[in-house]
């Protein structure tokens, strides 16, 4: 029997030959493979409709020009294409399996391996290859270059809009609610570990500290549902002094060393200046004073508290998206892993949207935080039409004042359902709702993907259904 055009006894004696392109091979041509229904299956998957709509050699080009520019040429040697790389980002956003069990799903399933055009033909065992990839690509990803890549291949669907919805949101960052005592336990248990090796390393003793103690005092503070304010606040007092004797002797272990904070690795490096950022803000914060860009997290130092006062809870982390959706599609105006005011970008939206579909837009619809006066002059002055509580007097012809009622409502309902809509699709299907990476840039090139994965099967819809209406018409 052949599979993938090569035979079963081949492919179990080979060691070596772990990947084999299907710019090699013919594309299923051989043996169970062979049925006309294999292609209309897997254009009825989720993987086979996002394929299809992808604009895979544009992405291709623009990675390879981004590549070619970058300084950095050695590194590891490429596995993989630059298609089947960018296949394995968008798997890893739209599945939301992690590394090792994508790379043994990989090895398994043919619509996988379709979809990266990449046949495994045994376990590829350095799963962190997939982190790798996403680091690699995160350095050379700007969204707003890549959305207009995106926007030029689906122009035939976005030059037939006429309106455009906006509305900001929170894709939460996979982590614990964030406490100041779990956060300095946290600095001084890798500090622990560090200066544990050093010492070693130099042959040394251990440096005498309250270390027993505070982990005690730490555990015993934690497991209360709702601790007292003074006992807390003398766990913390008692974190910081030994987060600080710590900081100062991790220095003096490095200053023995001839290579110094280079024995370190690069993120050991970076984890290491976290921590003294997070003593010097909680030593303040402890005084009493104001502290700006508070660090929630010390293995993501980037997130942000965002007040959004909803009922399933008053805060989010992560980073904040202004997003605006043209007909099915969603599309990303602004990031940020701070809070800000939406309303501020509603003329950006309308110019970016208005490029994006090639003529001027009519109708505009966003929450009535965007009512502000300067954004409905704005409105006014490119004659769309709006959702807003209409303020002023009211129109004295009772037609005229009654289209303008319908028109507001139609836009209000579509607006919420709608927006909401995407919303929920992307958190609950494209696993947006908590993002499982630890860098912002990895975490806004998952994100990003996620959005274009969901707009091309959006697309991909479109199209099946105006082949239906031509059939019809014939």
């Amino acid at each position: 029997m052949l599979i993938f055009g090569l035979k079963i006894k081949d492919i179990n004696n080979m060691s070596n030959a772990k990947v084999v392109s299907f710019d090699e091979i013919p594309l299923f041509t051989y043996g169970c493979l062979t049925n006309v229904n294999s292609d209309k299956y897997y254009y009825s998957t989720d993987l086979g409709q996002i394929a299809a709509s992808f604009p895979w050699e544009k992405l291709v080009r623009y990675f390879e020009k981004k590549f070619s520019q970058s300084k950095a040429k050695t590194g590891r040697p490429r596995v993989f294409s630059i298609r089947t790389e960018l296949a394995l980002i968008v798997l890893k956003s739209v599945t939301g399996e992690s590394d090792r069990v994508l790379m043994e799903r990989l090895a398994q399933d043919w619509v996988y391996q379709r979809f990266g055009r990449v046949n495994l033909l045994e376990r590829y065992e350095n799963y962190t290859i997939l982190s790798d990839i996403r680091e690699r690509y995160a350095k050379h990803f700007n969204y707003k270059e890549l959305q207009k890549i995106f926007a030029e291949h689906w122009h035939e669907y976005l030059s037939r809009i006429e309106g455009v919805l906006m509305d900001a949101t929170v894709f939460k960052s996979n982590m614990k609610y964030p406490s100041t005592v779990e956060l300095l336990w946290e600095s001084i248990e890798w500090l622990h570990k560090k200066i544990a090796i050093l010492s070693k390393l130099l042959n040394i003793r251990m440096i005498r500290s309250k270390y027993r103690d505070v982990k005690r005092a730490y555990k015993k503070i934690i497991t209360q549902k709702e601790p007292k304010r003074k006992q807390l606040r003398r766990v913390i007092g008692r974190e910081l002094n030994l987060l600080n004797k710590y900081l100062s002797h991790f220095s003096e272990l490095l200053s023995k060393i001839e290579q110094g904070e280079k024995v370190l690795t690069w993120c050991e490096r970076e984890v290491y200046q976290t921590i003294k950022k997070v003593y010097e803000q909680r030593e303040a914060q402890y005084e009493g004073k104001a502290v700006k860009n508070l660090i929630l997290r010390l293995y993501k130092p980037y997130v942000r508290s965002i007040y959004r006062g909803k009922r399933s809870g008053k805060w989010e982390f992560g980073l904040k998206y202004h997003l605006f959706v043209l007909g099915e599609m969603v599309w990303i105006e602004y990031v940020s892993n701070e809070n800000y005011n939406e309303s501020r970008h509603l003329e950006s939206v309308i110019r970016e949207a208005e490029q994006y579909v090639g003529h001027r837009l009519k109708y505009a619809a966003a929450d009535r935080i965007y009512a502000t006066r300067a954004n409905r002059k704005y409105l006014k002055s490119k004659g769309m039409e709006e959702n807003f509580v209409p303020t002023g007097r009211p129109i004295q012809d009772q037609q005229r004042r009654r289209q303008q009622q319908v028109l507001k409502q139609e836009l209000k309902a579509a607006r919420n359902s709608r927006m909401e809509g995407v919303f929920g699709v992307l958190k609950e299907h494209y696993n947006t709702e908590r993002v499982r990476v630890k860098r912002r840039e990895v975490e806004e090139l998952v994100i990003f993907f996620a959005l274009m994965s969901y707009n091309s099967k959006m697309h991909s819809r479109w199209q099946a259904k105006e082949k239906e209406k031509e059939k019809q018409a014939a």
